[in-house]
């Protein structure tokens, strides 16, 4: 019997492995054992009513004891990375204390230190000199064979991590999304092999994770697999679910969310307007999807009786965060909205891939403002980050500045949705890598090749 450990500590985490055919495959192999960590007693009882086995286990992990010399290395973590998105982090905390001193200090560190051989040896004084126990007596009671951490960048995860190191047991890596790499934080200690989702990422791990290419496997998206092996839902049953005329088209609108933006109720109340004001045709449905984990202020939402707003998922907490899960009737929602959409318009995020997997025109909304705020809540910001500036440089969606060239494109759109669809195939050659519905079989296979 082979024992593998997974932490589904963030729904992150139960997106890209619990939802996907790497559990499916990994539960079905007869030599088997999976030992699954989550936070608390109420994630346990809800992930065991549909994940469920005899070679299936649960572990909570409520109490996570912060190791001597974390806060060090979390500075480190912070600051070993030069990327766009780090420059636009630090400007953002310059904006809320004004301490120019820190500011200046912080970018000439990054500048000096953020090359590999700094890195290598921040991470080699991480293993050496942390003292962490947390995960010492579960590996003693389990003796794993292979730990598969979807989330790299978390404290709890590379407590984890530190620990089969130490026993030299099998770790691998799995990149949850396109922008953690360039966005987030350098990884503090590397797994035995990295599973990526594309060239794109590989190319960013061996820039910025400082990982041999031969321990890099592209597998492609394995989230993405039900948009090939799904079908879509009758109409008449979505348009029946959505409380919506069958007849109508559907212009979807997904905000970012109160912690990133400051604007998606302005930006909604726009696009409404030029409908009320007959400029976008009248029979047209506006449907608002709200992310799965966070809010959206609907405060000076006007019109709300003309729109349809989905919020999808299950949430663990009523704060913005990681404490939220899609399960399989959500998916499905997504791939029929997506299905059913006849445009998508969103500020800069991930459905932007969504939507051009089913070749549905894009509208990025990039809104001039008087004044520029280097602040958390101006999603602009995110039009210069790495992993955006790849999505633009493709053609694939439309970024308007105002009010006039929204109206356009949404009409031109309409009228023909073949625009920038060679910018569309592009987005999803380059993120999808392989859109076959394999990708989740593909990172299986891998994972026990390793431990067979």
């Amino acid at each position: 019997m082979k024992t593998i450990f997974i932490p589904i500590f963030q729904g992150i985490e139960a997106k890209n492995i619990l939802r996907t055919d790497i559990f499916n495959i990994l539960r079905g192999q007869p030599y088997v054992r999976i030992v699954l960590f989550v936070s608390n007693q109420e994630k346990k009882e809800y992930f065991s009513r549909e994940f469920f086995g005899d070679n299936i286990i649960y572990e909570v992990l409520e109490k996570y004891k912060q190791p001597g010399l974390n806060r060090f290395f979390t500075f480190l973590k912070y600051n070993l990375l030069n990327t766009h998105r780090m420059d636009i982090r630090r400007r953002v905390e310059l904006t809320a204390d004004n301490n120019y001193l820190k500011y200046y200090l912080k970018l000439i560190f990054n500048r000096i230190f953020a090359r590999p051989t700094w890195r290598r040896l921040t991470r080699w004084l991480d293993f050496k000199l942390v003292k962490d126990n947390n995960f010492k007596e579960i590996f003693d009671k389990y003796r794993p064979d292979l730990v598969l951490l979807a989330h790299l960048f978390g404290d709890v995860e590379i407590s984890m991590l530190r620990e089969a190191k130490k026993r030299n047991i099998i770790s691998v890596g799995l990149i949850n999304s396109w922008d953690k790499i360039t966005s987030r934080c350098i990884i503090r200690l590397l797994p035995n092999k990295l599973i990526v989702h594309n060239n794109i990422i590989k190319a960013e791990a061996l820039e910025h994770v400082d990982i041999a290419g031969r321990d890099i496997e592209i597998v492609g998206i394995p989230h993405y697999d039900m948009y090939i092996s799904r079908q879509a839902s009758p109409k008449e049953v979505f348009y029946k679910k959505i409380c919506t005329d069958i007849n109508r088209v559907i212009l979807l609108f997904c905000p970012t969310g109160q912690f990133f933006s400051d604007i998606d109720a302005e930006m909604i109340n726009i696009i409404s307007d030029l409908q009320v004001k007959k400029l976008i045709p009248a029979d047209m449905q506006i449907l608002l999807r709200f992310p799965p984990n966070d809010a959206v202020d609907l405060t000076n939402l006007k019109n709300k009786d003309k729109l349809i707003i989905q919020q999808p998922g299950v949430r663990f907490s009523k704060k913005r965060g990681i404490d939220w899960d899609m399960n399989d009737a959500d998916n499905q929602h997504l791939l029929d909205t997506l299905y059913y959409s006849s445009l998508v318009v969103c500020p800069p995020s991930s459905m932007s891939v969504d939507a051009a997997v089913f070749d549905k025109p894009v509208i990025n909304l990039k809104f001039r403002r008087t004044k520029e705020k280097y602040t958390n809540q101006n999603i602009n910001l995110f039009y210069d980050t790495d992993h955006y500036k790849k999505i633009i440089d493709t053609g694939g969606v439309k970024v308007v500045h105002d009010e006039q060239e929204l109206l356009t494109w949404i009409n031109k759109y309409l009228a023909d949705p073949a625009i920038d669809r060679a910018g569309r195939q592009r987005i999803v050659h380059d993120q999808c890598w392989r859109l076959d519905g394999q990708a989740g079989k593909r990172a299986v296979h891998f994972l026990l090749n390793l431990i067979k």
